[in-house]
Parts: C-alpha cells; sequence; structure tokens
C-alpha cells in the first residue's frame, strides 16, 4: 500500500466506513454501524426514508468529502497523477459501500442514484461565466484539476454503471417524492420538478424542505433571509458559498429591503418578485439580463 492509499485509507469517518462529511449525512438516515466520530453530538430529527422514491448522492460532493477527510490533501494534491486512481478506487468503495446501505430494509422502497452533473455542459452555462466562483489562487487552480481529473476518471471506468446511475433528475415529467445531498447550490434549482426534494445536508445531517433552501444565499451581514423564496434568479444575485459569486453589497440590501416591505416568503412566486423589482428599474435591469436555464 502506496502513502496515499494509507492516507485515505486512515482518512476521518464516523458511524460509517465513509468520509465524515458523508456519514453525518448518513447518520441520519440509519442506525450506526460503527463508532461515531463524536460520540456527544445530537442527531438531527431521522429522515424517513421510505417516505422518498429516491435519494440523489452529489458524485462531486462525495469526492470533495474524500479529500478534505484526509489528513494531509496537500500531499494528496502533490501529485495529481499518482493520486487519482487511489482517490477513485475510494470514490468506488464508499459507493459500494451506500449501495448496501440502500440494500438494507432501513431503506424501505428508497432508490439511491448517485448522479453526476457536468456543469460545463449544461446548456447556457457560459451566460453565467461572469458570476461563478472560480479558481484564482493557486492551490484552488489545482484542487479544481484534481477534482476534475478525478471525475472525468470516475467516468471513463464507468463507476456509476454500479447501481445504473442516471443523469435525468431534473426531468419534469418524473414527478415523485425525492431526497438529494449536494453541495451544490446549483443543483436545488430543480426541486420544483418533484412532488417532494428535500435536502438532506451533507455534514450537518440536517433534512430541510424546500422552503429553507433559502439557507444555502450568502449572507448578507446579519440579515435574517429566511423569508426569500429560493429562485434561479434570485440566486444569481444573492450568490452562494460555493457557486456564485454574490453581487454588490447594495444591489443584495436592496433584494432584502424589497423582501420586507412586500413580505415575501419562501413560497412567494417569481411573478411576485419581478413585479416588485421592477419599482427599482436599476435592479430589474440588472435582474432582467439575467439568464434563465431551468
Amino acid at each position: 500500500m502506496n502513502e496515499i492509499e494509507q492516507m485515505l485509507r486512515d482518512r476521518t469517518t464516523s458511524g460509517f466506513e465513509l468520509s465524515i462529511g458523508t456519514s453525518l449525512a448518513m447518520e441520519s438516515a440509519f442506525n450506526l454501524r460503527g463508532e461515531p466520530y463524536d460520540p456527544r453530538r445530537v442527531l438531527p430529527i431521522k429522515v424517513k426514508l421510505n417516505t422518498y422514491n429516491k435519494h440523489y448522492v452529489s458524485l462531486l460532493g462525495l469526492v470533495v468529502n474524500i479529500l478534505y477527510a484526509a489528513d494531509n490533501k496537500d500531499r494528496i494534491l502533490r501529485d495529481i497523477a499518482a493520486a487519482v486512481p487511489d482517490v477513485v478506487n475510494t470514490v468506488t468503495e464508499e459507493i459500494t459501500y451506500l449501495i448496501d446501505l440502500y440494500n438494507s430494509p432501513e431503506a424501505g422502497n428508497c432508490e439511491l442514484v448517485v448522479y453526476d452533473t457536468e456543469y460545463a455542459k449544461i446548456p447556457g452555462i457560459k451566460k453565467l461565466q461572469g458570476l461563478r466562483r472560480l479558481p484564482t489562487t493557486d492551490l484552488q487552480m489545482v484542487l479544481d484539476t484534481f477534482i476534475q481529473a478525478t471525475l472525468a476518471e470516475v467516468r471513463r471506468r464507468n463507476v456509476l454503471q454500479l447501481l445504473e446511475s442516471q443523469n435525468n433528475y431534473n426531468n419534469k415529467k418524473n414527478k415523485t417524492r425525492r431526497l438529494i445531498t449536494t453541495s451544490t447550490s446549483l443543483d436545488l434549482l430543480l426541486y420544483d420538478n418533484h412532488k417532494v426534494f428535500d435536502l438532506l445536508e451533507f455534514h450537518t445531517g440536517k433534512l430541510k424542505s424546500s422552503l429553507e433552501f433559502n439557507t444555502k444565499y450568502h449572507p448578507i451581514g446579519k440579515l435574517y433571509l429566511g423569508k426569500l423564496p429560493f429562485q434561479e434568479k434570485l440566486l444569481y444575485m444573492l450568490g452562494d458559498k460555493s457557486f456564485f459569486k454574490p453581487m454588490r453589497l447594495p444591489i443584495r440590501r436592496e433584494i432584502y429591503r424589497l423582501s420586507e416591505e412586500n413580505k415575501w416568503s419562501p413560497i412567494s412566486t417569481v411573478d411576485k418578485v419581478s413585479y416588485y423589482i421592477k419599482k427599482n428599474p436599476d435592479l430589474y435591469n440588472i435582474y432582467n439580463k439575467l439568464p434563465k436555464l431551468f
């Protein structure tokens, strides 16, 4: 076993043989199969998997969690060519472990789907290039190169065929009760395509309905954003912590002011939001020019 394999083998886990960020999510859905990382941790409300038809788990999230669970990710990043195969082997092991969990009676009829979204291939995504968070520092660029190389190798090996994964989770004709686990806010724009689309968070293990997706917006100081609806163009303007840069603070504060003044709520429609944004011509000029991809 080489050094990188050993580091991955010794990565931080919790109640399951999964990287800690993934394991903490699964602790909300399954009975523990091992010692938790923190025995004093109070588990969030138990997720009733039998109320969902499918649970979509982000492949990107699994890869990132594996990397950050290793004691010395910088050592892994120093030799991308050597490390990628070992990380892919670890991803494969984790997917196999997840399959075993979802084949247990605890999962009921809930089907596991590990999904892989190639964001660069989403139609129209280039229109958002100026809004996206892109790697700028040397470390960020190395990290992005490593993650993309790992995902490419997963695809080359057809790892997801282990569970006949689908990539049509946003198919508007396929309305079922679905659960998603992802760290990418863009994925959450797809929630209104399904009868139920709840989020089981990596790391926290918290279950959130679509009415709570507004927690993914980038903070505006200490302002409470819990009354904002989670909508595509608002995400592009308010930003998040991983995919989209927030626009200038005065723009975001004006959105917040309008939301308070006009009593927006998490169930406010796009038409309502657009109607009130129109009352500020400068803000509406920005809002109206934003693309709608979903």
